[in-house]
């Protein structure tokens, strides 16, 4: 430790015995990061596992094409021989081992798909953007161009735009015997789009229905928020404002 006066070196007093002055500590010394070691460790196995694939890929390639090639080279079933291969044999392996080559070329094309639609899709929001309910993958944000919402962990991100809004309403979810309040966003085309993400479980529905009444107000959409579920049985969803 060392006096923040006269610098004396002190060992475990907390109060330096020259000038009088408190003792501080020296700052620990941070560890060295290990994300570049974690880096080139995901790196590698990249490399490998494409490897991987690429070789069994060329295997597959390989067999299928002798397998045609011999069938097609070995003559007549009538000259008997040690070699022969009937048809449904042939079939069955150039079936199997071609196959490898085609589920692997749909997988890369699915992944490129994915990627372009990510990349289209807007991301979470603004740096500026407000977070109204999150939780278990699912999220509801707004900025100034509208919202933004996700539903389940694998599934888009959906952008509505202020303008696209005719109300905020009260929704109900009944599961296993219990009843929650949930957001319902009406939209002017008539369809009725359920933010899961502002489940009384990620946030409590006062403090949504307070936000969204701020919202509301400030970009002109009609809104009679309680924060309770709606009286009413039905299906899953019991809408009211409709």
């Amino acid at each position: 430790m060392t006096c923040v006066e006269c610098g004396t070196e002190v060992r475990t007093a907390k109060v330096c015995q020259r000038c009088g002055a408190p003792v501080v500590s020296r700052p620990a010394q941070r560890p060295e990061s290990r994300q570049p070691d974690r880096r080139n460790t995901s790196t590698v196995a990249r490399a490998l596992g494409a490897t991987l694939v690429v070789i069994l890929n060329a295997v597959a390639l390989v067999v299928t094409i002798g397998i045609v090639v011999g069938y097609l080279t070995q003559g007549s079933p009538t000259q008997l021989g040690t070699n022969y291969m009937p048809l449904w044999a042939c079939v069955f392996i150039a079936v199997s081992f071609g196959s490898v080559p085609v589920i692997t070329v749909a997988v890369w094309i699915h992944h490129l798909r994915g990627r372009a639609r990510r990349r289209r899709e807007p991301a979470d929001g603004s740096p500026d953007a407000l977070t109204i309910g999150k939780g278990q993958g699912a999220f509801l944000r707004a900025d100034d161009q509208g919202l933004l919402m996700r539903n389940v962990p694998w599934g888009r991100v959906r952008r509505i735009a202020w303008t696209e809004i005719k109300q905020f309403a009260d929704g109900r979810q009944v599961k296993e015997g219990n009843t929650y309040w949930l957001l319902v966003i009406a939209l002017h085309t008539g369809k009725p789009v359920v933010a899961l993400a502002t489940h009384q479980w990620f946030r409590h529905p006062d403090e949504t229905v307070q936000v969204m009444r701020e919202l509301a107000e400030r970009h002109g959409i009609p809104t009679d928020l309680t924060g309770r579920p709606p009286e009413g049985k039905g299906g899953l969803w019991s809408l009211i404002g409709m």
